[in-house]
């Protein structure tokens, strides 16, 4: 009797866990620190140093400097707002920074498991549109810079006149290192990791 009470202790006992219920939801990247080595890694990591130089350059060019362009704009056959564009350029810089920080973050230490798998295809459908929004604005920070040059740097003593040209720079190459890490995760067949 007692040999047959152990044997259905035994068997009423649960079952530990299979491998199959330790594997984590899909995702389109490597999660842990091996997130970085990966190309969608060192795309942060590039789209991350783009938006730090936006910043820097557009942040450069002092906001009097793009009031009085905009005061003198029948001096410039250039029509947009000068200090409309350097506001925004910096606004979606700073939206876009905290954006890639939060998605590397994620990634790094594993906090996308916690989120649902839409979560993955929404993030991608908004940094596309980021990098539609950041072309605009480069195109933009060119006329911005074509009109501070038409104005306000005539005069040879002021300093860092290539500062918004710059900033149109950054921001076409955020737009392409942007527009290739999120199609190529979109394209990306989603991977199976395990805790182990």
């Amino acid at each position: 009797m007692a040999s047959s009470d152990n044997q259905n202790s035994e068997t009423s006992a649960p079952s530990a866990p299979s491998k199959d219920s330790e594997q984590l939801r899909n995702t389109k990247c490597v999660t842990g620190f091996g997130f970085i080595k990966t190309k969608y890694g060192l795309l942060n990591i590039l789209t991350l140093i783009s938006l730090i130089c936006i910043l820097i350059t557009a942040g450069i060019p002092d906001y009097g400097y793009a009031k009085v362009a905009d005061q003198n704009s029948s001096a410039s056959s250039v029509e947009i707002s000068a200090v409309s564009t350097r506001n925004s350029i910096i606004a979606f810089a700073v939206l876009g920074l905290i954006l890639m920080i939060i998605d590397t973050i994620l990634y790094v230490f594993k906090l996308i498991y916690r989120l649902p798998t839409k979560f993955d295809l929404i993030f991608i459908i908004v940094m596309l549109i980021f990098s539609a929004i950041y072309f605009i604005l480069a195109c933009c920070a060119a006329a911005w810079a074509e009109k501070l040059n038409n104005t306000v740097y005539e005069n040879d003593s002021v300093n860092h006149k290539g500062a918004a040209a710059a900033a149109s720079f950054f921001l076409f190459v955020a737009t392409g290192v942007i527009l290739a890490n999120f199609i190529l995760r979109l394209v990306r067949p989603e991977i199976i990791q395990s805790k182990q």
